[in-house]
């Protein structure tokens, strides 16, 4: 059972607020197809950056940094809400095969879950139509 919150905003852990080379920002800005394309400082966007990833040292430091950046909210998740079980979506979810295992080498050891949503980066989207059919039915 989805569990949406007071204003219907839980589980939006993008908007997370971290601190990052002195300033807050939302998580978003770390983890994310664009956020990695800021990894690496030069590419366009995070398929640039997967694309080049063989080639490309500074790509290979950047998703490192952007997979250490998913595992630290994720264990920051497992310490504040013990889910036992977590499903990640969003776009780079296609391209799990390129960083999935270095997300679990940074997990071990963690008794958490770890999936791929079903639906992949459409996800949030059916969720979201899954909701409103819902509130349409209340």
């Amino acid at each position: 059972q989805l569990q949406t919150g007071a204003h219907q905003l839980a589980g939006h852990f993008g908007r997370t607020q971290v601190l990052h080379e002195g300033r807050r920002v939302p998580l978003e800005e770390l983890v994310s197809g664009s956020a990695l394309a800021r990894w690496h400082g030069a590419a366009p966007d995070g398929h640039a950056v997967l694309a080049t990833l063989d080639s490309d040292p500074r790509s290979r430091d950047a998703l490192r940094r952007w997979t250490e950046q998913l595992a630290l909210l994720l264990h920051n998740l497992h310490w504040s809400l013990d889910p036992g079980r977590v499903l990640i979506g969003g776009g780079l979810i296609e391209a799990r095969a390129l960083w999935w295992d270095g997300l679990m080498h940074e997990l071990r050891g963690l008794p958490l879950q770890v999936e791929p949503a079903q639906l992949g980066a459409r996800a949030g989207l059916f969720g979201a139509a899954r909701e409103a059919l819902d509130g349409v039915r209340a």
